[in-house]
């Protein structure tokens, strides 16, 4: 009867184990998962807010509004990475503030612009258009 007792707590441990269909629901750590979101720094914006230079990590990026199109510049360390161009509606709205965002595997500009998202991917000294919205 003693064995039965001590059967009973033994059971009850036992049937409390995570079933393996839920283990996929539990969430892993990724080396992507350890990104970091920092903003520029502002060196330099026109009094009509028509164009500014932002550095961050010896990043320089470089927004220009003329009317229709928008210039994007990125250089890193002095040497340009890409020049981007796209058509704007309105040289009155402000310049973006583009932000950093480093994982473990990329280094990522972003420049939100009027609901629209452009990020370009450094890598190998190259920067590339990666995801326009």
């Amino acid at each position: 009867m003693h064995k039965l007792y001590l059967l009973i707590p033994l059971l009850a441990l036992a049937c409390q184990q995570t079933a393996p269909g839920n283990a996929s629901s539990i969430p892993t750590t990724d080396g992507a998962t350890n990104k970091k979101i920092r903003s520029f720094k502002v060196l330099s914006t026109s009094e009509n807010e028509d164009s500014g230079a932002y550095e961050l990590n010896g990043i320089r990026v470089t927004v220009v509004n003329t009317l229709p199109m928008q210039n994007i510049n990125i250089s890193l360390q002095g040497k340009r990475l890409i020049n981007y161009l796209h058509a704007i509606d309105s040289p009155t709205t402000g310049i973006p503030v583009p932000s950093l965002v480093t994982t473990n595997k990329d280094t990522i500009v972003v420049v939100d612009y009027q609901q629209q998202r452009y990020s370009f991917r450094i890598k190998e000294n190259k920067a590339t258009l990666i995801k326009q919205r």
